[in-house]
């Protein structure tokens, strides 16, 4: 069973097993809906012989959430991969590679797993930094990639509308400015502007962050986020408020 030996991170080993998965997908035997790995893959073919139980119960959304390390989230958003693409078979040597998750495994995975049949708890997507990780990827140098991307976040929008938690309304604020401010299809965000979305998205969790009026005020100003300068640098940067400069002159307020 290839899914209990593999991690969906970028060293060589779990590249190689990647590339055979695709290589069974090629041959028939579709994997798409089996997303648990390691150890928990194991455990879940063991205790059954019923493909499509395990299948399903394998696809769970909140399951596979539970799977994700936080502090690898929060590394491979730093560190994404900008030229690894979809259905990339050639396996390559990344820095650090084992402890930054595959994009090509897990935007896939959110791909299928936030369609409109999916059970989304949005507020969980976002505390396990997955929508970050969404916006992050949007620095992709794969086109395919960060149609898929779009796609995923278009997706995730929609279960939100139907939901309650207490920051659901900056995170639609949020994207209604960035949809907004997107006036090209596919754009392919610069780095420093999606790192800005992905920390934005991370504080809306922290409402009492010493920046949180800052950001609500941000959001509120204008009908869109500017893309092309970074958002917000000369509010914090020259903040009256020493704990605002503090945060911003920190590594923490870009993870």
């Amino acid at each position: 069973m290839l899914l209990s030996i593999y991690n969906p991170t970028l060293s060589k080993n779990d590249q190689h097993t990647l590339a055979c998965m695709y290589t069974y997908e090629k041959h028939g035997y579709s994997m798409k809906s089996a997303f648990v790995w390691g150890e928990a893959a194991l455990k879940l073919y063991s205790t059954t012989t019923d493909v499509k139980s395990v299948l399903s119960k394998a696809s769970k959304l909140d399951q596979v959430m539970n799977l994700l390390d936080d502090k690898m989230m929060m590394k491979s958003i730093l560190s994404y991969p900008v030229a690894r693409r979809l259905r990339t078979i050639e396996p390559k040597v990344y820095h650090d590679g084992d402890q930054i998750y595959d994009p090509v495994y897990l935007i896939l995975f959110f791909y299928h797993s936030l369609g409109p049949e999916g059970v989304v708890k949005c507020q969980q997507f976002v505390e396990k930094h997955c929508l970050a990780y969404c916006l992050m990827a949007l620095i992709s140098r794969c086109g395919l990639l960060r149609a898929v991307v779009y796609n995923c976040l278009a997706s995730f929008e929609q279960h939100l509308v139907s939901q309650r938690f207490y920051w659901k309304e900056q995170l639609l604020t949020m994207f209604t400015l960035l949809k907004q401010s997107i006036k090209k299809s596919n754009l392919k965000l610069a780095p420093i502007v999606a790192l800005f979305l992905s920390k934005l998205v991370d504080l809306f969790t922290h409402p009492e962050s010493k920046i949180s009026r800052t950001i609500t005020r941000f959001l509120l100003k204008q009908p869109y986020i500017d893309l092309v300068h970074i958002p917000l640098f000369g509010e914090l940067f020259h903040s009256s408020t020493a704990e605002v400069r503090l945060i911003f002159s920190s590594s923490s307020f870009l993870f």
